[in-house]
Order: structure tokens, then sequence, then C-alpha cells
């Protein structure tokens, strides 16, 4: 259909589709034989998403066999004893008595990563290295 035979509804829904065009990651472009148009995926950048600060330290609970048991991201939490005493907390509320020192490690997220690939977590149950 030709731009200078559009009904005014067709000629609002052309101006509409255009300004549409603008706000998706596909290219709107117009097709040089007639009136038609079709969305490209031309390779847009999506919008960056905005970089998340974190400025406090994130904790990990791992058995003594080096199995991840669980994780504390928190800023209220920045050293091991306060993290350790969070992981006592919240087992004492699930009604357990255990002692987070006789059956766990708190590491940092960096310190886990790092034996995970040196691969010696499977060595934390030893005796002899502790």
């Amino acid at each position: 259909m030709k731009k200078d035979k559009l009904s005014k509804e067709a000629a609002k829904l052309d101006k509409s589709i255009k300004e549409q065009a603008n706000t998706t990651t596909r290219k709107f472009t117009q097709v040089k034989s007639g009136g038609n148009y079709q969305f490209h995926n031309f390779e847009i950048e999506p919008p960056k998403k905005a970089e998340v600060k974190r400025d406090y330290q994130r904790w990990v609970l791992i058995n003594k066999q080096g199995h991840l048991v669980g994780r504390l991201e928190h800023d209220a939490y920045n050293t091991r004893q306060s993290a350790k005493d969070w992981f006592q907390m919240t087992s004492s509320l699930s009604g357990s008595t255990i002692n987070i020192d006789d059956l766990f490690y708190v590491l940092k997220v960096e310190e886990y990563e790092f034996l995970k690939e040196l691969d010696v977590l499977d060595l934390i149950n030893d005796e002899d290295i502790n």
C-alpha cells in the first residue's frame, strides 16, 4: 500500500509502528518495493545491565566432605565470626542443636572457588591435613 493512499487509520498505524520501532532491539526498516515494513534482526546490542557493586563479603558454608551447604550474602556480616554466628542461628531456628564448628567450615566465596579450582575440597575431611 502506498503512503499517499493511506486512510487516516492506516496513517495512524503507520506512525505508531515507526514510533514503536525505536523501542525494540530489532531494527525496523522499510522495504524499498512498496510501503511494507519488516523487522530485521541486525546485531543491535541490548542495553547493558547496571553492574551491582558489592562492597560486602560473601560467605559459603561447606561440610567436612567439601560439599556446599549454604550461602550468605549480606552487608551486615563482614567477618568470618559474624557469618559463622548467622549460620549457627539459622540452624538453631530449625530446631537443631548442632555446633557449626564440629560439622562445617565457613569460607569466603573466593576461598571456596580457589579450593574448588585446585580440586582439593575432598581433602578437607582428611584429619592429617587439618
